[in-house]
């Protein structure tokens, strides 16, 4: 399950941050990509804010890709802000803002990301967080 885990920590990596890089060099091209039509000036600039936040979400799970357990809190902070996200791509689909065709790869990829973290976790395949050293005592 840790392998799983951390491909899946990369393919997302590697999806959010070419992703965002494309948000902040092209808004218009990004928002084709997304199907939400010609932006407006200050659709773009909220499209390359999107990107520099996907950018810095990939640097992230990266790292967790690479070594998590040299990072202990990352896996448990990487699971609770792709909730989050979830949670408001699922807001923006209900409230009939976009469409899950519009958003749905990131979404599986998160979702796949998420479950398989979590077993990962629950399994003891990652060590979960600890608040620090063991004492001895004297």
């Amino acid at each position: 399950m840790r392998r799983i885990a951390r491909v899946l920590a990369g393919v997302n990596a590697v999806y959010q941050g070419l992703a965002g890089i494309l948000c902040i060099a092209s808004p218009p091209l990004a928002a084709g990509a997304f199907k939400i039509g010609e932006p407006s000036p200050v659709v773009a600039a909220l499209i390359r804010i999107a990107g520099g936040l996907l950018v810095g979400n990939a640097l992230w799970l990266g790292l967790l890709a690479r070594a998590p357990e040299a990072h202990p809190l990352l896996a448990p902070l990487v699971i609770a802000g792709s909730v989050v996200n979830l949670t408001a791509d699922a807001a923006i689909i209900f409230a009939s803002d976009m469409r899950f065709d519009q958003l749905g790869a990131g979404m599986v990829l998160q979702f796949l990301l998420v479950a398989a973290l979590a077993a990962a976790l629950f399994s003891g395949a990652l060590r979960a967080a600890h608040p620090g050293p063991e004492r001895k005592s004297t």
